[in-house]
């Protein structure tokens, strides 16, 4: 292109040195353009792998929280069976599950039904209803037993589980059970608030399966 457009200036006096300098001026516009639409292309493609590299993350970091969730209610589980030969007097284990005398005379003293009212509105509702969609009844019972028990700070303030935890101690009772008890009557307020019946939770169980 330089060769072009001294050729041009040398040949043709001032007009050359015009028409020179607009060849000039395009083969530098064309030049520019291509760097531009290569750098395009290149934004184009790190966005490309930086969305597909944070969605593995995301992915990667849901899967071992679940992981975690599942653990900690093993492990609680377990914590029950060496303490209390597996028995859970707090909940009846006859299907739907429900709280013993023992297990409603626990929720009135550590307070759990304003516990669940204070947080229903803020936290609990909105989760359920996020992580619950189409869920049977057996399902959220589940979900209500396995989830309260593994991970209350995403159901409750830090001041009421505080409160929960203080109870447990003071009374010599496993944390896991107590928070239990909760999940019980959160399961309850969830089923009320969806217009399904607590005895429907048997339709959907598996055969043989324990609700414990």
């Amino acid at each position: 292109m330089k060769d072009v457009v001294s050729s041009i200036i040398a040949q043709g006096g001032v007009a050359g040195v015009v028409v020179g300098l607009l060849w000039l001026a395009a083969w530098v516009y064309g030049k520019v353009k291509d760097v531009m639409h290569d750098h395009a292309d290149l934004k184009r493609e790190n966005g490309a792998l930086t969305k597909t590299f944070s969605a593995r993350c995301d992915k990667l970091e849901h899967d071992l929280y679940h992981i975690k969730e599942d653990v900690s209610y093993v492990k609680g589980m377990l914590n029950l069976i060496i303490d209390r030969s597996g028995k859970d007097d707090l909940l009846q284990a006859h299907s739907p599950l429900s709280l013993t005398e023992k297990g409603r005379k626990t929720a009135e003293e550590m307070g759990a039904e304003r516990i669940i009212a204070t947080n229903w509105e803020s936290r609990i509702l909105p989760k359920m209803n996020a992580e619950l969609p189409g869920k049977n009844p057996y399902d959220i019972q589940q979900y209500c037993l396995e989830r309260v028990p593994v991970a209350p700070e995403s159901f409750f303030s830090a001041e009421d589980l505080d409160a929960i935890k203080l109870y447990a101690f003071r009374k010599g009772l496993p944390l896991f059970s107590c928070l239990k008890v909760v999940g019980v009557m959160i399961r309850d307020a969830y089923l009320r608030a969806k217009n399904i019946a607590v005895e429907d939770i048997d339709k959907h169980a598996p055969s043989g399966s324990l609700e414990a």
